[in-house]
Parts: C-alpha cells; sequence; structure tokens
C-alpha cells in the first residue's frame, strides 16, 4: 500500500498475497458500532455503581516471606476506550498492592482476531519483567470481542519459581494455570478459572451458547454447559491433586462461595479446596459483582496451602465489573522454602562506553550547575575556609548542603541521560523503517483522532518516511498500515542477527574509506562487544542452571556451643552480622601498640596531650614500646614538621583527577549515596567539572573535615564456598563513597601524589 501511493517510486518488497497471509485487515469498531457501544455504556453503569468499602485487610507493603496475588475480572477488554480505563486500573492496583501475580477472568478477547496477539501488549504501564498465559474459546473464531476467557500475568522474582502450566483441554478457555516450584517434589500451581452459568442465554456471542455450540459439534451427550464445566473442572483438579500439586484457585463461580453445587463439590475428599475468605476475615463479601448480592468471586486453596491475608476492594479500585481481591499466602507453604523480599537494583544508565548517554549527562548538568550556582557556591566555601584547620561549624554546614545538593544533580543527571530500551530485535536500517512507519501510522491515526496539535510536522515526517500523500490515508488504511508493518518487522525479526552484523560490516567500510580512524575503532569495538555477548549468552543458557533462582543470600549461619544454629530474621541477621564484622575490624585493639600504656595515653581519636608531644616529637617512648614503634613515632613526627613547614600541597590538581578516574573499572561496587564510578570517570573528561570536583577534595583535604556522607559504608557479605552461610566463613567488605575512595588512595595508595 506504501508502495502504491508513492507512484512507483520505490520498488514493491511486497505483495498483496503476502499481506493477506500476515495481517488481519479488520476494523471492528467501526463495523460493529453497535455492540461497542452497549459495552461502553455497561462501562459507564460500572462507573456510576453504588461503590463499598473495602472488605478485609492487606497491607500496601508485601512483606517477606509471602507471595501475594490479585483476582481480577475485566468483563472486555476490546474497545480503546474500555482497555484504557481497564488497564489503568489493572496497572495501579498492581503497582499499589505489589502483585506478583494476577488472575484475570471474562478478558473477552479472540486473540487470534484481535491487533495485539499478547496480553502484556495492553498494560504497557507494567515496568520489568513478566510472564503472561492466556485461554479463549479457540473451537471459534468468529469477531475480536469474545465473551469469556481468562489469563493468568506473573510479575517480578516470582518468575524465578515460575514455569508454564496447561489450559483447558477442550480448548473452550474456560481455565489456564502456572506452576511455582523450588524444592523438588514442591509445587503449587495457580488457576483462574471462569464458571459458565447454569441459567440458559440466547445472546449466540454468550459464553453459554459458545459452549452449545461445542457440545452440539463435538459430544453426543445430553448435557448443560455447567454440567459439562462442572465435570470438567472436578476431574482435572482432582488430577492435579493425585499428581502431589497444590491448588489455588482463583474463580469467577457464578453461584454461592460455600453453599454453590460447584463450591460444595470442590470440598470432597481428593480436591479439599476452600475458600478463603470467611476463614481469614470473618465473613463474607457483601457482592462481589456491581449488580449482585452474594459473593460469587473467590480464592479456594487447599489446606497445605497457608493463607495470611485477604482483602475484598471496593469497585473504585477494580477494573471490570466485580469486585478484585488481593491476598497473601507463605512462601513456605508455596515453594516449600522462605523466601525474602528481594528488591533488584536498577541498571545503571549513565555508561562510559555510551557517548550519547554521556552527551546527554554533562548538558544536564552544565543546566543544573548553572541554575543551582554550584561553581560559585564552591568558591565561597573555599575563601570562607582559607584553609583554616579545622573547618568552622558554618563552613562545615555549607559544604555538607553544597555535597548533598551535587549528589542530587549527579542521580538527577543520571536518570535523564538515557531511556532503557528493550527492542524485540537488534537495530538494522530495514527493522528500524518499519518500526518508524508503523508509529508513524499510530501517529496518523492521532491525527484523525484530532489530538494533535500540529499535523503538519508529522506528515512531513511520514513522507520522509516514504508514506506518500499522507493527509489522503483513511483510518482504516492507518490501521492496516500499523498491521503491515508488525507483520514486516516479525518476519524480519528470523534475520535480525545478519542484519545487525551486515549493518555495522557496511559501517566499518564507510569508515575506513573516509579514513576516520576513530568511528572505525568504535565500530569495531561494538562488533566485538556484541559477538562476545551473543556467545556467552548462548554458553550461560547451555551450561548454567536455569531455573531462575536468585543469588541472594538471607540468612546466616553460626556455630552456637557445637551446634548451628540459623537466622533468617533481619534483625537477627543484621545483629549476627555485626558482633563478627565488629570483632573482625577491631583486630588491631589487640596490637601491643593499642592494647599498652601508649594506646590508652592517645584515646581512641588521638587528640590527647600525648598525639601532639608526638607531632611536635618531645614524646618519650615507654621503655615495653618495641623498636618498630618507636620508628613509627620519629617518622610521625618527622612528616609533621614536613607539613608545618609547607614543603607538603594539600590539594589535589585537576590533572590528578582525571589521571587517578581514566584508571579505574566504572564497574567497580560503591557508593551507598548511588552515586558510583561512573559519575565522576565522565566528571573526568570535561576541564569545568575536573576542576570543580579537585577543588571540593582540596578543601576537605586542608580542612581535615569530610562531608558527612563519607561517614556511612555499606557491608557486604560474600560467600567463600558456595552456598556456605557461616557468618565467619563468609568475607566482608565495606563500600565507601567513589570520592573517598580516591581520596584515600591519593593520600595512603599513591607515593608520587603531592599529598
Amino acid at each position: 500500500m506504501i508502495d502504491k501511493r508513492s507512484n512507483g517510486t520505490r520498488r514493491s518488497r511486497i505483495t498483496d498475497d503476502n499481506v493477506r497471509d500476515w495481517v488481519e485487515s479488520e476494523a471492528f469498531e467501526s463495523r460493529n458500532a453497535a455492540s461497542m457501544s452497549i459495552l461502553e455504556s455497561k462501562l459507564n453503569e460500572t462507573s456510576a455503581v453504588k461503590d463499598y468499602p473495602a472488605h478485609g485487610n492487606v497491607e500496601e507493603v508485601r512483606p517477606d516471606g509471602v507471595f501475594r496475588g490479585m483476582s481480577v475480572q475485566l468483563n472486555g477488554m476490546v474497545t480503546r476506550k474500555v482497555m484504557n480505563r481497564k488497564a489503568r486500573l489493572l496497572t495501579a492496583a498492581i503497582k499499589k498492592y505489589e502483585v506478583q501475580f494476577v488472575g484475570i477472568g471474562e478478558v473477552g478477547v479472540n486473540w487470534k482476531k484481535a491487533n495485539r496477539k499478547r496480553l502484556l501488549s495492553l498494560l504497557p504501564e507494567l515496568t520489568g519483567e513478566a510472564r503472561a498465559m492466556t485461554a479463549n474459546n479457540t473451537t471459534e473464531n468468529v469477531a475480536v470481542h469474545q465473551q469469556g476467557g481468562v489469563a493468568t500475568l506473573a510479575l517480578g522474582e516470582i518468575l524465578n519459581y515460575y514455569k508454564k502450566g496447561s489450559k483447558d483441554f477442550r480448548h473452550l478457555g474456560r481455565w489456564t494455570s502456572f506452576i511455582l516450584q523450588s524444592v523438588q517434589g514442591h509445587r503449587t500451581r495457580i488457576v483462574q478459572a471462569y464458571g459458565v452459568r447454569a441459567n440458559r442465554s440466547n445472546i449466540l456471542g454468550s459464553v453459554y451458547q459458545q459452549h452449545v455450540r461445542y457440545i452440539q459439534q463435538h459430544l453426543n451427550e445430553n448435557v448443560s454447559p455447567r454440567q459439562l464445566f462442572e465435570s470438567d473442572l472436578l476431574w482435572q483438579l482432582s488430577v492435579w491433586r493425585a499428581l502431589g500439586d497444590r491448588i489455588i484457585l482463583i474463580m469467577d463461580i457464578n453461584c454461592h462461595v460455600l453453599t454453590g453445587k460447584l463450591s460444595r463439590a470442590l470440598t470432597v475428599e481428593g480436591i479439599d479446596l476452600k475458600e478463603i475468605t470467611k476463614d481469614h476475615i470473618g465473613s463474607l463479601c457483601l457482592n462481589t459483582h456491581s449488580s449482585g448480592s452474594e459473593q460469587i468471586d473467590g480464592v479456594w486453596a487447599t489446606p497445605d496451602i497457608t493463607v495470611t491475608a485477604v482483602k475484598w476492594l471496593p469497585y473504585s479500585e477494580s477494573p471490570g465489573d466485580h469486585r478484585s481481591c488481593v491476598f497473601n499466602f507463605t512462601t513456605l507453604s508455596a515453594i516449600g522454602t522462605s523466601e525474602r523480599r528481594i528488591v533488584l537494583p536498577a541498571c545503571r544508565r549513565l555508561v562510559f562506553s555510551n557517548p550519547a548517554a554521556v552527551d546527554a549527562y554533562i548538558a544536564e548538568m552544565d543546566r543544573q550547575f548553572s541554575i543551582h550556582r554550584i561553581h560559585d557556591r564552591l568558591d565561597d566555601i573555599q575563601k570562607l575556609s582559607n584553609g583554616e584547620f579545622p573547618m568552622s561549624d558554618h563552613c562545615q554546614e555549607l559544604m555538607d548542603k553544597l555535597d548533598a545538593q551535587v549528589i542530587e544533580i549527579q542521580l538527577h543527571c543520571e536518570s535523564k541521560c538515557r531511556h532503557i530500551y528493550r527492542p524485540d530485535s537488534p537495530y538494522s536500517p530495514d527493522i528500524s523503517l518499519w518500526d518508524k512507519r508503523g508509529k508513524m501510522f499510530k501517529r496518523m491515526i492521532d491525527i484523525l483522532d484530532g489530538t494533535v496539535r500540529n499535523p503538519g510536522v508529522i506528515r512531513k515526517q511520514a513522507r520522509k518516511l516514504g508514506i506518500a500523500a499522507p493527509k489522503m490515508w483513511t483510518y482504516d488504511e492507518c490501521v492496516h498500515g500499523v498491521q503491515l508493518c508488525k507483520a514486516w518487522k516479525k518476519k524480519l525479526s528470523k534475520y535480525a542477527p545478519c542484519l545487525r552484523i551486515e549493518h555495522l560490516q557496511q559501517r566499518l567500510l564507510e569508515a575506513e574509506a573516509t579514513e576516520d580512524k576513530e568511528r572505525a575503532k568504535a565500530i569495531r569495538t561494538m562488533m566485538i562487544r556484541e559477538e562476545s555477548s551473543s556467545m556467552w549468552s548462548s554458553l550461560s543458557y547451555t551450561f548454567n542452571d536455569n531455573g531462575g533462582r536468585s543469588n541472594a543470600v538471607t540468612r546466616v549461619e553460626r556455630i552456637e556451643n557445637g551446634v548451628t544454629v540459623e537466622y533468617t530474621e533481619q534483625t537477627e541477621v543484621e545483629r549476627v552480622v555485626r558482633e563478627m564484622t565488629q570483632n573482625r575490624f577491631t583486630l588491631a585493639d589487640s596490637s601491643p601498640l593499642c592494647s599498652g600504656l601508649l594506646g590508652e595515653q592517645l584515646g581512641y581519636l588521638a587528640n590527647t596531650e600525648v598525639a601532639e608531644q608526638i607531632l611536635t616529637g618531645n614524646y618519650m617512648a615507654p621503655e615495653e614500646a618495641s623498636n618498630a614503634t618507636v620508628l613509627v613515632l620519629e617518622e610521625i613526627s618527622r612528616i609533621a614538621e614536613v607539613m608545618k613547614a609547607g614543603k607538603v600541597s594539600l590539594s589535589v590538581s585537576p590533572e590528578e583527577f582525571t589521571q587517578y578516574w581514566k584508571k579505574m573499572k566504572e564497574r567497580t561496587s560503591s557508593s551507598y549515596s548511588k552515586a558510583h564510578f561512573g559519575h565522576y570517570k565522565v566528571a573526568a573528561m570535561y576541564k569545568q567539572y575536573a576542576q570543580f570536583f579537585a577543588t571540593k577534595l582540596s578543601i576537605i583535604s586542608q580542612s581535615g573535615t569530610p562531608p558527612s556522607r563519607w561517614g556511612i559504608g555499606m557491608t557486604v557479605l560474600l560467600e567463600k564456598i558456595a552456598g556456605l552461610a557461616l557468618v565467619n566463613k563468609l568475607r566482608a567488605i565495606l563500600l565507601f563513597e567513589a570520592d573517598s575512595n580516591m581520596f584515600n588512595r591519593l593520600i595512603f595508595g599513591d607515593p608520587g601524589s603531592t599529598i
């Protein structure tokens, strides 16, 4: 279609047959305006329904040792208006309650007909890794909107234990499941089901009529859809229980959750499922459907699952016309181990090897330093302090404020320096072209919707991408264009690695032809890095354990009276580690120098009269002092004399700052404040920032007063032997601030320094 409008100026790369094979050219909303208006009217009715307060209590912050799930009934998610509202509410609830998995009923989407083939594509605001499983009636393929259907969504750290489950064996989309498994033989199956109504429905698209047609076509039995659902689900649950699975069942049962026929059948021996609401809240929820009078939605669990909290949300926080439920259950009962809540660190946006990120970082740094007059304020502090020792309280306060603001600016600039993308395929011109065209078609749809202020700019960009006469495109043609671009991207994704290599090789030839050595070197580095990354990814996938288990250690052990005692609670772990590290880091107190008379005279901070005598050379060492101790005291006196004579410069030059950070490895861990090595490596490249940080360090060295930030470190425990958590066998390291590391290195580690 693009080539047809360009009047043959660009040779067509696809045919109409290809388009028919790859793309579904149905504009559902325009063809089914009546049914869409019914859906939207139902949405408005749900929004206007009387709200009820929450029933039960679940803390917003998820505690350690529990998994958190949520049940949701969407009641359709096809039109853009309906989809946007429900996706927004669902995402908000997931983020608010830190939900790790969601069971979704009545999705209402025929995924064979839908423009978006994945549930996750309907929830673009969800961040982090996620897995989704959907099930709908695949025995029919009539339209995009298809009543019924279920889905499960797993998020975050629960994916460490996630395994795919099974779906409805009749392909009617009545249930789907996934498995949580850690210890071999100990696993829990999460099941999301939708119970077919018992009362007859004459609407052809209803779930009831879908199942009636299936029974007529595939079964020679006189059975109702409800009876078929009950017998199939009970049989499937009994099979899973016979295999040893623990089960959590989330379901809109469409009858009373305690007295209904199916509800009672779930409690029989061999299935042993019990609804969790009454036991944990004390009473059932008044009504879980907007027009109902009793609880027809529920969460059932087998006796070996320990549920700790349940909360039914109000309608205002629920995406569909049913109330959503949030519940906790222990990780010990689900996967056999007590797991702690692990917050994964965000990746570093500022990477020294990424020139674009560095440029954006420095540009924002220039702007922020100018706004807050950072250079002028440092000059003022330098004049006020005037190299005095120690620094006055007023100067110290100003220095701490400036230091805190500089750290804030550094972290802010890093957050703005680049966006983290996870593209479907590596970059190449061909894939990029179709990706840009797809986005441009979406912008053209926005023009037709009247949400664009300056359509002329977008049309100009569209013409540059080969989309001729963009003003003449209709809504259906733009939708078809989006689908066409997706189809081409999907086709080219098979050859994406080869296209990427071809692109880099072509760029390398161009750089060498123009004798651009710097660019050629950068391209070669990129090719080597990508090739190495691809190779090691394949090797890691082949040889490593891909169970996804986190390597973070959340327990320690200690031998007490010959017995190994395990500590898992945070306060206990911190206490045991503190006792161990305190003993380890104070071993110097047992040395002759610290334990004798001299140590007592010096004091902990060495600010006594004896310390002053040592500096002036007037101290007489006690008789028990060793020869080595006497030599050390004499050297201290000599250094103090040299410093007083002004022969030692207590300043850091910009050249020293630059030279130091050029040698440092960017990936070195440091800084509780998150101002990592990368910030200073980048700053060292630019003269004005090298001068700024060098001056800041010089003021610190001359005044002997470091920022209060330097007084906070982070202790990290590393396993010397994999799997051995004995606290005395763990390697303890203390991470300092990055600039504190440099300061200590220049003073104590670099003989060539002027300090």
